[in-house]
């Protein structure tokens, strides 16, 4: 009886320490969360409305898969002085991509990018965040991007508001 008892305590120990990896989604990279983080690049630019006469260019069609962009959480840390999303890609898991954190509101747009790398079975962004220095006051929306050598995805719109 003993015996049963030990080994099935070092079964599911066993089981229980390797699934660790799934829960942890860096296990073999060698980044730890100690480790800083790559800066994001920011760009801004103000909203033109096209005049009637504009002739949209055509651009060349490149066959990639959609990506399924989702922020699960995002809102302005006045803290910090950002806004900030956190966006995954369910549908692929690719090392590839980069995301892009749009805002905008009162005319401006403003968007910093990151990497994104895989997690076992979906993409994560890197933490996305825009500084709030010479953002206009009130609502605004933000949106993610994603875009790698062979996928390309939008997630759905959210709204802010830039105190």
């Amino acid at each position: 009886m003993n015996k049963i008892l030990a080994l099935s305590s070092i079964t599911i120990a066993s089981l229980l320490l390797s699934s660790c990896s799934l829960l942890y989604p860096n296990w073999d990279s060698g980044v730890t969360p100690s480790d800083p983080q790559p800066s994001a690049s920011v760009s801004q630019t103000a909203t033109v409305s096209p005049s009637e006469s504009a002739t949209p260019t055509p651009s060349p069609s490149i066959n990639k898969k959609s990506a399924t962009v989702s922020i699960t959480d995002s809102g302005v840390d006045v803290g910090a002085g950002v806004i900030y999303a956190v966006a995954e890609i369910s549908n692929l898991a690719e090392n590839d991509g980069v995301c892009t954190i749009t805002f905008t509101g009162a005319g401006l747009t403003k968007t910093a990018t990151a990497k994104a790398e895989a997690n076992v079975n979906r993409t994560e962004c890197y933490p996305l965040q825009i500084s709030l220095k010479g953002l206009p006051k009130g609502a605004g929306i933000v949106s993610v991007s994603y875009e790698s050598h062979s996928s390309a995805g939008q997630s759905k719109a959210v709204g802010v508001v830039v105190p």
